[in-house]
């Protein structure tokens, strides 16, 4: 099965609608909104740490706005989608926006350079389900103001009036399959965008050497910083079977090609009414109402009460424009020894699922890691989806599960270590079930199988947790870098098992 070619796909820039032939795959947004014209778009990092370059697309699917940095989204990925900068915020709205508005009373900018940014982010939030979090500006930075007055702009944003512009685009919105399939080619370089598997698996036979790409935050890297463009590049990110997201009576089931920002709604609660499954109950397909309301707050309980640790992650993941397109899959198959996904769905006792042309394999998440950056997938598979058991051991009253993560900065930062602990506890708070992994302090994120069975049957307390220290002290040999010196992390995989023992005793007993 092969996807008809074209020399040429399309996308709306505020407002208008464009067509792009001629221009390399290999592309960014950033460098075809500059090189357009679209210079309110700025280019700061370059590699997603800064926000300068942010940018917001239309997610007719969850009728909601998404921050996204121009600087790591390849141009063929926004196909068939509205994209707005800067320029179209005001534009659309036919005068200042109220971002842009409450940005000058406060005095929200300075030098500018970052402003454009801010006010994207800002915009995207304005028209989410809450009020502006203070963690969606935590991908853009500035060096002139300081914060506070942007802060303070933030928090004196009102709800969206019912004329607005752009609420009544969100509203407009029809789910629809604009990101169809399509094989764009330009200066002999290919990008393919399958929506089926059998699409998917039909091109990996056709290209062996093609760069998969999902969210595309390391690939654009690629390009960018390391000046290695690819010559054909197949995109994961619209594959219909690699975008479920479902909670079974046996498993949280979680595709490869799901965002952090998606799994964050779906756990949320959000996912039913936006098309995610509840395999539970066929409520999730129905209107809005009663029903639905009491199966968003059934998933929303369970995983609260089952997938704490996440909860502590989606904060610490990034920012928020990498979150809207960073997946799941991507963070594992990219194996980096300091993600931080790997550790947190170790300690969950995740399995993987891949899949080729020749079938299905079923793996533990431990045996996926197979070396530095190397994993478990053979020639033609892919990551197809990860699984995370409800299952607990026979006995069990609580599960404590909990994520840390130690960086130089709170947010948008690689971690020097993080730790992710679930912990099952029968009536009298013994521990029937530990897990204990880490990441940034090995070749792979690890888990501590030695302490794991010195702890079963232990009492969580004080001395439960300092008998294991000896054996966690000698269990890793981390290394020193630019980050930190082996002593520091050694210290660490201690101080972040005596955290969580800790604060978990206190939480008992606050209880």
């Amino acid at each position: 099965m092969s996807l008809p070619v074209s020399a040429a796909f399309s996308f709306t820039l505020n407002g208008k609608r464009l067509t792009i032939s001629g221009v390399d795959p290999n592309t960014t947004l950033l460098q075809f909104l500059r090189d357009d014209g679209w210079t309110g778009t700025k280019e700061g990092c370059a590699e997603g740490d800064c926000g300068a370059c942010t940018v917001a697309v239309l997610d007719p699917e969850r009728r909601a706005f998404r921050a996204i940095n121009s600087c790591l989204t390849l141009l063929p990925d926004l196909a068939g989608t509205e994209v707005i900068t800067v320029e179209g915020v005001a534009s659309g709205f036919g005068r200042l926006h109220p971002v842009q508005e409450r940005l000058i009373q406060f005095g929200g900018s300075q030098c500018g350079y970052c402003t454009s940014g801010v006010v994207m982010s800002l915009f995207a939030s304005y028209y989410g389900p809450r009020p502006v979090p203070a963690e969606d500006l935590a991908g853009n930075l500035c060096r002139c103001t300081g914060y506070l007055s942007i802060r303070r702009a933030a928090a004196s944003l009102d709800q969206p009036a019912p004329g607005d512009p752009f609420l009544v685009r969100l509203r407009d919105a029809r789910p629809s399959n604009p990101a169809g399939p399509l094989s764009y080619t330009a200066g002999g370089r290919s990008y393919h965008r399958p929506t089926t598997l059998a699409e998917l698996f039909s091109l990996i036979e056709r290209y062996p050497g093609a760069r998969l790409v999902a969210g595309g935050t390391d690939a654009c890297l690629q390009v960018t910083k390391a000046f290695r463009p690819f010559e054909e590049l197949i995109s994961l990110r619209h594959v219909a079977e690699l975008r479920q997201v479902a909670c079974t009576q046996k498993a949280w089931e979680i595709g490869a090609a799901v965002t952090l920002a998606e799994l964050e709604e779906f756990l949320n609660g959000e996912g039913c009414k936006n098309g995610m499954a509840d395999g539970r109950s066929d409520a999730c397909a129905a209107p809005y109402g009663r029903a639905q309301e009491q199966v968003e707050g059934h998933v929303r309980g369970e995983a609260q009460e089952e997938l704490r640790s996440l909860f502590d992650l989606f904060p610490r993941f990034a920012s928020r424009q990498i979150r809207n397109v960073a997946t799941v899959g991507g963070n594992l198959v990219n194996a980096s020894p300091v993600a931080d996904l790997p550790p947190l769905l170790l300690s969950l006792g995740a399995s993987v699922r891949l899949l080729s042309s020749r079938g299905e394999r079923v793996l533990p998440l431990d045996a996926f890691f197979t070396g530095y950056r190397r994993v478990a997938l053979q020639p033609g598979e892919v990551l197809a989806s990860v699984s995370i058991p409800r299952q607990k051991p026979s006995g069990t009253v609580r599960r404590l599960a909990r994520f840390y993560k130690v960086a130089r900065r709170s947010h948008v930062d690689i971690s020097i270590v993080s730790a992710a602990f679930c912990f099952d506890l029968d009536g009298d708070g013994r521990i029937l079930q530990a897990r204990c992994a880490y990441g940034g302090v090995a070749s792979t994120p690890r888990r501590a199988y030695r302490a794991e069975a010195a702890l079963a049957g232990r009492p969580l307390d004080k001395a439960t947790i300092e008998g294991v220290i000896p054996l966690l002290q000698s269990e890793f040999e981390p290394i020193s870098d630019l980050r930190a010196p082996a002593e520091y992390r050694r210290a660490l995989i201690v101080n972040l098992l005596c955290k969580f023992g800790y604060e978990e005793a206190h939480d008992r007993v606050g209880a």
